[in-house]
């Protein structure tokens, strides 16, 4: 199996081919066999799939029908990355609290509870969008509220800002540290990810709830509230690890190619 092929089934359920993928999918005895069992195939008709083809595909379907002759339901891996996501930031909570106190951010009891509840929503959302089967509107809704939740979060700090000269220095510990929380999370979803064809509205959501990880462990942590500390060196790492997520997941193969 090519690129070209790869690229042929994570297009399936998304509508036509583009010209490209199509003229490959005719000129390809593989690529023609599967279309043609879903009944896709792109116009003109390929050639027939010879009985070498048929025979080989239709061994390859017993298989695996024999092998899974029940699909598991598609809530099994949000659920269990919910569960590793709030296991993640218990773990980073307990860790950097493990000098001092457990919650060390200054803001108000109210604040706090409100951007808590936010990241604590961005996270389950997330897990569920990231698997949903067609639940593209329910990833469009997570990326409004997650900006809506990284606004809340620059905005409702405490206001403290680090001593003068510590600037660069704090944010980039603070960056580091929310990315250290967040790298092993996100390395375990975008490997459940490869069972389901590549999209990125999916890794995104993805990037979303495992970065979610460390925002909220790093928030709950750091006592600086000033807006510039919280904007640069917390909102900008999350938005970037769930682009990273994106880029990620675009290079690792699919195992299969559920839409």
């Amino acid at each position: 199996m090519t690129p070209a092929c790869e690229k042929v089934l994570e297009h399936l359920g998304q509508g036509p081919l583009p010209a490209e993928l199509a003229a490959h999918a005719r000129s390809c005895p593989f690529c023609a066999a599967r279309l043609a069992v879903l009944g896709d195939l792109p116009a003109p008709s390929a050639p027939a799939p010879n009985a070498t083809v048929k025979s080989a595909l239709r061994d390859a379907v017993l298989k695996e029908l024999a092998a899974h002759p029940v699909a598991p339901p598609w809530w099994r891996e949000p659920v269990l990355l919910s569960g590793l996501c709030l296991a993640a930031v218990v773990l980073a909570v307990l860790w950097l609290g493990r000098h001092g106190p457990l919650v060390n951010n200054q803001a108000s009891a109210p604040g706090l509870l409100i951007t808590g509840a936010l990241l604590f929503g961005v996270l389950l959302w997330g897990a569920f969008g990231a698997f949903a089967p067609g639940g593209r509107w329910l990833r469009n809704g997570l990326i409004a509220f997650s900006l809506e939740a990284a606004a809340v979060v620059a905005l409702a700090g405490s206001g403290l800002d680090v001593p003068k000269g510590a600037f660069l220095a704090a944010g980039t510990g603070c960056a580091l540290t929310e990315f250290g929380t967040s790298a092993v999370p996100l390395a375990i979803t975008l490997w459940m990810l490869t069972r389901v064809a590549y999209q990125p509205q999916r890794a995104f959501a993805a990037g979303l709830t495992t970065g979610a990880v460390g925002m909220l462990a790093l928030h709950l942590h750091c006592p600086c509230g000033a807006l510039a500390h919280l904007a640069l060196f917390h909102v900008v790492p999350w938005l970037a690890l769930a682009g990273l997520a994106i880029l990620i997941r675009s290079l690792l193969p699919s195992r299969t190619y559920a839409p």
